[in-house]
């Protein structure tokens, strides 16, 4: 199978060097039942399976770029359901240690689009147990059509009989996901683009006036041309009044309790045009490019000293969380 890759993750076929990492996740309780099969109990059993994901190719490894470590498995196999030699079906697991950082959701998406750009697939699948929550909403995320319930279809290896929630999409439907969404209706409101990048870096000193200009400059460059990351303008008569900088955040963040979450890192608007709604207008764009990268949760912070910051984020629906104090000290 074709080696894939996301920012965080690497999708590629197994090799007996997985053996300790798979039997490391698989060995959990609380991992292989809601795909349907038992705890792994030895490393035998782990090394028969790991035999068979070789055999039949038909599931990837799912690597963290940042450990190496095998985290999970993901598959893609005939439809059992389907007579359509054009249609897959795909399972995944992650491994307990992992759940909840989006890793699934960002396999998922990755993986329906080798199927429908690389593989010229017509139709991919999906189910969960009645019961999943966790993956009806990475399904639901990734744009999967509900097509119905096949009732105590299931028999899992305990003896429970489950309902079988059964889902698909079609490359049409997926390549009508890829269009572009505008992100506000706001016509002063856009996209930084590298030809604003001086202007951006211009007012990001004004922002952050301990930082160095080329260094910042250089900053926003990746940032521009980051999936996970996006600068927006606002522009008038040809100036730029102000920018914001959002980014997905994938470690915790305070409060949340889902993985990725949209996050106001900087925004700035020019003194002589503040309580004009620009900041407003820029904030609800970032929201809006938030939801379109799946997140349900929108997050920002402000230093304790910056009294108007704070009065800012509650006035446009931000509620306070958490107040922290960091301590320091060198060690000598």
């Amino acid at each position: 199978m074709k080696t894939l890759e996301t920012m965080r993750l690497r999708l590629r076929d197994w090799s007996m060097d997985d053996l300790e990492d798979l039997y490391e996740y698989a060995k959990e309780p609380d991992t292989g039942i809601h795909a349907g099969w038992p705890a792994h109990t030895s490393k035998e059993e782990s090394m028969k399976i790991l035999d068979m994901f070789i055999c039949n190719q038909d599931c990837w490894a799912i690597v963290e770029q940042s450990s190496g470590k095998v985290v999970g498995s993901f598959g893609l196999h005939q439809d059992g359901h389907r007579r359509n030699s054009n249609s897959r079906m795909i399972g995944y697991v992650i491994a307990k240690s992992r759940k909840g950082m989006g890793y699934a959701t960002e396999a998922v998406q990755e993986v329906l689009r080798h199927c429908f750009e690389e593989l010229n697939l017509g139709l991919v699948s999906v189910n969960h147990f009645d019961y999943n929550m966790a993956s009806k909403r990475v399904i639901e995320k990734s744009g999967f059509r509900f097509e119905g319930i096949l009732r105590k279809a299931i028999l899992r290896f305990d003896g429970a009989l489950l309902d079988d929630y059964c889902y698909s999409l079609t490359r049409e439907e997926w390549l009508a996901l890829q269009q572009p969404t505008p992100l506000t209706v706001n016509p002063h409101v856009r996209k930084a683009t590298k030809e604003d990048l001086d202007a951006v870096t211009r007012m990001s000193i004004l922002l952050w006036p301990d930082n160095d200009f080329d260094e910042l400059r250089e900053e926003f460059r990746v940032q521009l041309s980051s999936a996970d990351q996006v600068v927006l303008v606002y522009e008038q008569d040809k100036n730029l009044l102000g920018f914001v900088h959002c980014s997905l955040r994938y470690d915790y963040v305070e409060s949340c309790e889902t993985s990725p979450v949209g996050f106001l890192e900087g925004i700035f608007v020019h003194e002589s045009y503040r309580h004009r709604g620009i900041a407003r207008a820029l904030v609800q764009a970032c929201e809006e490019w938030a939801k379109q990268k799946s997140c349900v949760e929108f997050a920002s912070d402000a230093e304790l000293p910056n009294v108007s910051s704070q009065r800012f984020h509650q006035k446009i629906g931000f509620e306070e969380s958490n107040r922290v104090v960091y301590f320091y000290k060198k060690l000598v």
